[in-house]
């Protein structure tokens, strides 16, 4: 079982954020197109078998041959096009919208074969299809012909099945013996529960009541020394101090030296990290995380 703070708008792909709850979980039943290493930057291709460009405007993207969706339906081009075009058309309000409107045109050249023409050359463009947007997603046309009974009832191509779902409280998911990926996934099934409180959150990682959940590191201290947990920071997330900039950011000197303090090295590792070993007072990449790829070095031009 796995824990998370909110709850999700559903399973179609069109209403799924990028950075809103439930990504991790729709992921599990649709699979990506795309991934993407943050680290060595590396995009690889799940669903997709390869994307590539020779001028960074005309990207194809082939498909894996053979890949279908739990309802038995193909995992082609035509499948992949239906699913852009609900993010892209004009009364959607898709968080890949943004994403895609460099794209100029995109069609079939393929059985398994998608051209996409950009209106400038991008090298980043496979990033669309990865987890940072919803655009990677792909659900089975025939059942988004009712995307209401789709939203609560999805059929993917990913390595779970839903089994059940109670909005705000427990999602089940079992595994998908047809998974394109053979050999996976490894688990019967995910439980993934709604537990908001933060505290609430930690007493059941205690417990041993659920296995897996995000915690904050200012409980690091609190939790670490269980013999039934064990902290892995999270790599990637950042703690991030945002001024009023209609105020005149910095203007005032009490301002600038409450900022200086937060950012000290002993201030900074009691409060963004308990206290806790998992970090030695290195301010060299805040506002990162310790491990953050950011902070990697090289990755980043100087």
């Amino acid at each position: 079982e796995l824990a998370t703070g909110a709850q999700m708008p559903g399973f179609d792909p069109a209403k799924v954020g990028s950075v809103r709850p439930g990504t991790e979980k729709v992921g599990q039943v649709h699979d990506f197109l795309m991934d993407n290493d943050e680290v060595s930057g590396e995009i690889t291709p799940p669903l997709a078998e390869s994307m590539t460009s020779d001028d960074g405007i005309t990207w194809v993207m082939t498909l894996r041959d053979g890949v279908t969706f739990t309802d038995g339906e193909p995992l082609d081009a035509e499948a992949v096009l239906f699913n852009l075009q609900r993010h892209i058309a004009p009364d959607s309000i898709s968080a890949a919208k943004a994403m895609l409107a460099p794209v100029q045109t995109m069609e079939a050249t393929g059985e398994y074969e998608v051209t996409f023409t950009l209106a400038a050359p991008s090298g980043s463009f496979p990033l669309a299809f990865t987890w940072a947007s919803s655009a990677g997603l792909i659900g089975s046309p025939q059942a988004l012909a009712d995307p209401v009974a789709f939203n609560t009832a999805p059929v993917g191509a990913g390595p779970f099945k839903v089994e059940s779902w109670t909005p705000v409280d427990e999602l089940v998911l079992t595994r998908n013996d047809d998974y394109w990926d053979e050999g996976k996934p490894y688990l019967d099934g995910l439980v993934f529960r709604v537990l908001p409180d933060l505290q609430t959150r930690a007493d059941e990682l205690v417990s041993g009541t659920i296995d897996s959940a995000l915690v904050p590191s200012i409980r690091w201290n609190a939790i670490g020394a269980n013999a039934n947990v064990k902290i892995a920071p999270v790599e990637g997330i950042a703690q991030v101090i945002v001024p009023n900039a209609s105020k005149g950011a910095g203007a005032d000197e009490r301002v600038r030296t409450a900022m200086a303090m937060t950012l000290a090295g002993e201030t900074t590792a009691k409060v963004l990290f308990g206290g806790t070993e998992y970090w030695d007072g290195d301010t060299t990449c805040l506002p990162w995380a310790t491990g953050s790829p950011i902070c990697v070095e090289g990755s980043v031009y100087e």
